[in-house]
């Protein structure tokens, strides 16, 4: 999965796994989300394990690092991801005023994520993107490194 929330084959599994619900049919990938609620997991939990292509289950997507999974759109599952889960939830109420329930969340996430059916983009200034967040240059994605806030 790529940090424009591309579908994308390659080798490198990654750190996290991600579920938009069941994306495929037979090998193929025929749908970009199914569900609204986006959420990136820890590839090894309890000893689960989900096979890529199993018919009407979740089709598994990998993710490089947390940051890349933020950046396709997806939030912290509460279960297996249950400490940043709940730093995400601190930080919502702490940006808009409330606790959310994670559908709350999703409902507004999928409204915020997509500009019909493309990842949504917005124009920022420079200086008031937070550490990490991926922007679009030259046509491609770039992480913004917490050096590019320094004044000094």
């Amino acid at each position: 999965m790529s940090p424009e929330g591309e579908i994308v084959a390659i080798p490198l599994r990654g750190l996290f796994m991600g579920n938009r619900g069941c994306l495929h049919e037979g090998r193929e990938i025929v749908r970009p989300w199914k569900t609204r609620n986006w959420i990136v997991c820890e590839r090894d939990f309890r000893g689960r394990h989900v096979a890529q292509w199993n018919p009407g289950r979740y089709t598994p997507l990998f993710f490089h690092d947390e940051a890349v999974a933020f950046a396709a759109g997806h939030r912290p599952c509460a279960e297996c991801r249950n400490r940043r889960y709940r730093a995400w939830c601190d930080a919502w109420e702490a940006a808009f005023g409330a606790r959310a329930s994670a559908a709350m969340m999703d409902r507004r996430l999928h409204r915020e994520r997509l500009d019909g059916r493309v990842q949504r983009r917005h124009r920022s200034p420079w200086t008031e993107l937070p550490d990490g967040a991926f922007v679009h240059l030259a046509g491609r994605p770039w992480a913004m490194p917490a050096s590019e806030h320094d004044t000094a």
